[in-house]
């Protein structure tokens, strides 16, 4: 079990580092604002603070999803890891919630969560979200159910594995257009 936590850690960490990695830099953030900031749920006045609110907290989540990943091996840093995971799931949790709240208004917000790409909002965005809740859990689950005890060949099977996973969840828009059908990839163009 703590290689399932090793990488849930890492799928997590590397999904918020690229996440917020993507909204750096003065024409991003200003996107970033412009498009989803935060899916213009809340008053115009409001949405650059919440903007960088969201950002604030993916670095600060990469980070400590990180050091937490470190209980694997650390038994001092377990109560690390279950607060980076708490706070994982819980900003996933809003995140979700605000897109279904932007799709039951209507609202047709391009997803910016991961740079430039401009594919509208959907129920696919959704799932991805809600499948990343379910990994933020199953860490937690994880790292509570488990003494931490990892050999290193595992502990870079569990690394890797993560990666490869944060990278598809990273790539998810183009993922869905490539093997989307075409009335739904044309849409997100």
């Amino acid at each position: 079990m703590s290689y399932l936590f090793l990488a849930c850690s890492v799928i997590l960490s590397f999904v918020f580092g690229m996440s917020s990695a993507s909204k750096l830099g003065r024409s991003a953030f200003r996107d970033f604002v412009a498009s989803a900031g935060p899916l213009k749920i809340l008053p115009r006045s409001l949405r650059p603070l919440a903007s960088r609110v969201v950002v604030s907290s993916e670095i600060a989540l990469t980070v400590v999803l990180l050091v937490g990943a470190g209980s694997a091996a650390l038994p001092a840093l377990v109560p690390v890891a279950v607060v980076a995971l708490t706070a994982a799931a819980a900003l996933l949790l809003v995140f979700t919630v605000a897109i279904v709240a932007t799709l039951r208004r209507g609202g047709q917000q391009a997803c910016r969560c991961f740079g430039a790409k401009a594919t509208p909002l959907g129920p696919a965005h959704v799932v991805r979200n809600v499948l990343l809740l379910a990994v933020a859990l199953a860490g937690l689950v994880a790292v509570i159910a488990t003494e931490p005890s990892v050999e290193p060949g595992g502990a870079v099977l569990a690394g890797v594995a993560g990666l490869v996973v944060g990278l598809l969840v990273t790539r998810f828009d183009d993922l869905t257009d490539l093997f989307g059908t075409p009335e739904i990839s044309a849409r997100g163009r």
